[in-house]
């Protein structure tokens, strides 16, 4: 009876052994995911790389700030006036932004490169807007910032107010673009989505007009006098410039390979530029157009 015991136990232990051995043998098989080959992976089924030209049409919004412009023009209408701070702040408050909205068009031609999924390169950017983006705004303001009282020989109390104004007409209009863009996106088979940065130039005109003036209210016991008070002499500049702007735009779109060779594509992008005379500018502009590669 010992004996049939002792032979059951080694029977057991064997087969424990040759079960191991086979475990082993399949962890020694056992690859994990990332010491896979490259070949193990999905590759995307479309080459995004190589060069191309596109077309993109859309609609643009711009806001136009000018406040400094208003400050600068007083500068030029009276030189070294002793209420130029004051009159530069009033015209400065006065000057509202200017909106304006219009459609644009823009030609592109770039570059890619692709490696695995990751795709970059430049592009060259021209735009122009149709029709001509135009800004226009005007103000009129008053303010006294100054009062004298006496009394004269009569006892009468004269008061002199002295005032300035700041009145002001601009037109400005955005004429045209161009950029250097850069590009990286992350494909998805025959679909991209893609981020850049632009730095290039933004061509303006500026048709502005400042009149300047000092003048004095004076009452009489209450009572405005002709003979005493002082309309003034309003002093003007005119400011008719070409000017050319540093330009930053940021952009997100996607694009979408209908053929091998014609992808269609979507942008939004967020443009501003530096500072032109005491203005700024920003658009923001949606736009979709097709590509040609090649």
């Amino acid at each position: 009876m010992a004996t049939l015991r002792l032979m059951a136990c080694g029977t057991a232990v064997a087969a424990s052994i040759f079960s191991f051995d086979a475990d082993a043998a399949d962890l020694t098989n056992f690859s994990w995911p990332w010491s896979q080959p490259d070949s193990y992976y999905t590759i995307p089924t479309y080459d995004w790389s190589g060069g191309y030209v596109a077309v993109m049409v859309g609609y643009n919004s711009t806001t136009i700030t000018h406040g400094d412009l208003a400050a600068n023009m007083v500068d030029r209408a009276i030189p070294y006036w002793k209420w130029g701070d004051e009159a530069k702040n009033l015209a400065k408050a006065s000057a509202k932004d200017m909106t304006a909205n219009a459609g644009i068009y823009s030609l592109h031609a770039g570059f890619n490169i692709m490696e695995q999924r990751l795709v970059y390169g430049f592009e060259l950017e021209y735009g122009k807007f149709s029709p001509a983006m135009n800004g226009s705004s005007s103000f009129d303001e008053s303010r006294i910032v100054d009062t004298q009282t006496k009394t004269n020989a009569a006892g009468q109390e004269i008061v002199d107010k002295l005032g300035i104004t700041t009145a002001m007409t601009n037109k400005t209009q955005i004429l045209d673009f161009g950029l250097i863009n850069g590009r990286a996106g992350y494909a998805y088979g025959r679909f991209m989505p893609y981020a850049l940065v632009g730095l290039g130039v933004t061509r303006v005109k500026i048709n502005a007009a400042m009149n300047a003036n000092e003048y004095h209210v004076v009452t009489v016991d209450g009572i405005y006098s002709n003979e005493l008070s002082k309309p003034g002499s309003p002093k003007t500049a005119i400011l008719t410039k070409d000017a050319y702007a540093a330009t930053v735009s940021l952009g997100l779109g996607f694009e979408y390979a209908l053929l091998d060779n014609v992808i269609l594509r979507a942008q939004y992008n967020y443009m501003t530029t530096g500072n032109i005379k005491g203005e700024g500018i920003s658009n923001n502009m949606a736009r979709g157009g097709l590509a040609l590669k090649f």
